[in-house]
């Protein structure tokens, strides 16, 4: 499939309106990461930029914003230089990065030289802009040294969303000092669930590097790239719908290794069966945490599938389910139940093990009571049910 590239060409306007945008090279302690950031009065359309540096080279460039189809952030997402566009449907099929080809004219060396030309754009589409200050991204290079920020007029220099050429500080040169100081720092903590607290095993910190895991004490850590940026979002994979977070996630930005720091990222885990119930709560967990006991009506209702049949919330697809498991030993137990497919301890309505069974004639008698009956109200949730999920 044929592939184009898009070059952008800035034409300036007879009488172009005037923006100040002011831009600025900001080391990050003795890191060699150098933060390109701007500030302006206007909306800004795109930058092209040449940094250089006077020893050394520059090694890399991250913290950009990534294109509007990976990305639902607001930033400078389009880089003219490499975004390739299918020819035949018109869509993006790659954005490339900020890094113009050194091929492109008036283009410098790229990567692993002293120079880069860095193109950014912006679509200002349903109150898309980006905002007034920023980070354009980071650029790291390898050795004390001079960092220039100049204008590439050939690429197009910075210009307003109407295409009218900017007013900039430009060009600026800011030392650098680059130390043996860390390349790495460590982002840690711990998930607990209240009361206790409870420590939380299982739960993924995802968009953290390794996405790690929390271990029995509800420890987890995860080594990241002095700079780094990202956003961590804990997940407990095995049955995600069994608990919620606070905070939801934690968004990094520019990771030092300051303490207390990264070092005690802690989330509170909410979970539908509460720490507070005790033995049902261990033997919850110890099942690995069925998402069916969340389900509104299951523990003292009848409904084990979450679903309803017809106008009954516990119906005979339900009934059925239960007698496939009912007074079994464990070995005896299917590996799920026929008419739901769930796991057979979803037929466990009062979470208890009565005798040598999981499932019994008191789970029978809870489901019985409800029957084929309209309006079966929610459990009580009472300290010991948090929230409730419904079968997918």
């Amino acid at each position: 499939m044929k592939k184009i590239a898009i070059v952008v060409a800035i034409l300036a306007l007879a009488t172009p309106a005037i923006a100040a945008v002011d831009i600025n090279a900001v080391p990050i302690g003795t890191t060699g990461v150098v933060a390109i950031t701007y500030t302006t009065d206007a909306n800004i359309s795109a930058f092209a930029l040449d940094i250089t540096v006077d020893a050394g080279v520059i090694d890399d460039i991250n913290n950009f914003h990534i294109g509007e189809s990976n990305s639902t952030a607001k930033g400078y997402g389009i880089f003219p230089g490499s975004i390739d566009i299918n020819s035949t449907d018109n869509k993006v099929d790659d954005y490339g990065n900020p890094v113009a080809p050194n091929d492109d004219p008036g283009a410098l060396g790229g990567l692993d030289t002293n120079g880069i030309t860095i193109e950014m754009g912006a679509l200002y589409e349903d109150g898309n802009q980006p905002p007034l200050t920023g980070t354009l991204c980071n650029v790291i290079v390898t050795a004390s040294c001079n960092i220039t920020v100049a204008l590439n007029t050939t690429r197009g220099g910075v210009v307003k969303e109407d295409s009218a050429d900017a007013t900039t500080n430009l060009p600026i040169t800011r030392p650098v000092t680059v130390s043996a100081g860390p390349s790495t720092c460590t982002i840690s903590g711990t998930v607990s669930s209240s009361p206790g607290p409870v420590p939380v095993a299982g739960v993924t910190i995802s968009g953290l590097p390794g996405n790690p895991v929390t271990d029995v004490n509800g420890y987890y850590i995860a080594t990241v790239d002095y700079g780094w940026s990202g956003t961590a979002t804990p997940i407990y994979i095995p049955s995600p719908n069994t608990m919620t977070f606070d905070p939801c996630e934690m968004v990094y930005s520019n990771v030092t290794c300051s303490s207390p720091g990264p070092n005690n990222q802690n989330y509170d885990a909410i979970q539908c069966l509460g720490p507070g119930a005790g033995a049902e709560y261990n033997y919850w967990v110890s099942l690995n945490r069925p998402q069916c006991w969340c389900y509104s009506k299951q523990h003292c209702r009848g409904d084990i599938n979450g679903q309803m049949e017809g106008p009954y919330w516990v119906g005979y697809l339900d009934l059925g389910d239960l007698l496939a498991a009912m007074n079994k030993f464990d070995f005896q137990l299917p590996a799920s139940l026929p008419n739901s497919g769930l796991s057979p301890d979803c037929a466990n309505l009062n979470h208890l093990v009565d005798g040598p069974y999981r499932v019994s004639y008191t789970d029978l008698g809870i489901l019985l009571s409800y029957l084929n009956q309209f309006g079966v109200t929610d459990c009580p949730m009472g300290t010991t049910y948090n929230f409730w999920v419904t079968a997918p």
